[in-house]
Formats: C-alpha cells, sequence, structure tokens
C-alpha cells in the first residue's frame, strides 16, 4: 500500500485536531492575562531582557488572538479566507458567536 492510498478518504482528523489545537491556543491567548512591560535598560540582566521580550510577546499573542477572534467580516486580506475565525469553526461545527461572548470583554 503507498502512502497516497493509506491517506486517501481519510476522515480528515487530523486537520480537524489542528484546527481545534489553534481555536484553543486563540482562546488562551486572549484569555491570558496582560504582564508588565519593564522598558530596556541599559546592564539589563539576559534574565530580565528574557522576561521583558516574553512579556512583549504575550500582549501581542493576546492582541492578535483577539483580533482574529473579533473579525466578523472576514474583510482582513492578509488572512487567508479559508483560515478566518468564522470558517474554523464552521469546518469545526462550532457557532462561533459562543467564542467570541466569552472573551467580549476582554
Amino acid at each position: 500500500m503507498t502512502a497516497h492510498t493509506r491517506t486517501s478518504g481519510h476522515s480528515g482528523e487530523p486537520e480537524r485536531m489542528l484546527l481545534q489545537a489553534v481555536i484553543n491556543q486563540s482562546m488562551r491567548d486572549a484569555r491570558a492575562a496582560t504582564p508588565e512591560i519593564r522598558p530596556y535598560k541599559t546592564g539589563m540582566s539576559k534574565a530580565e531582557e528574557s522576561e521583558t521580550e516574553r512579556a512583549i510577546n504575550a500582549r501581542k499573542n493576546k492582541r492578535d488572538a483577539l483580533a482574529w477572534i473579533r473579525d466578523d467580516d472576514n474583510d482582513k486580506p492578509e488572512w487567508d479566507p479559508r483560515f478566518t475565525f468564522n470558517e474554523v469553526c464552521h469546518v469545526l461545527g462550532h457557532d462561533p458567536d459562543i467564542y467570541r461572548d466569552s472573551v467580549r470583554e476582554l
């Protein structure tokens, strides 16, 4: 049996699991606490620099996750239409408004 025949006709379960993982991570990022960012300064230790970088990345991840989840128009040209929040929810059979309601106040 070739690799092609083994995978043809599969249920798409790995893809569904990946899409669900993307939603789960986005929800975690959206709900994450917003860490304090310490300004860079001369003489910062590597640990302080790493902490600042993690805080910057966490804020960016939160902002990006909320933008993706809240985008109801699917009009972002930089987003592939197959991977908008609405489309991912549709593929999984989820109601996107349930997720949106849970992060509305953030």
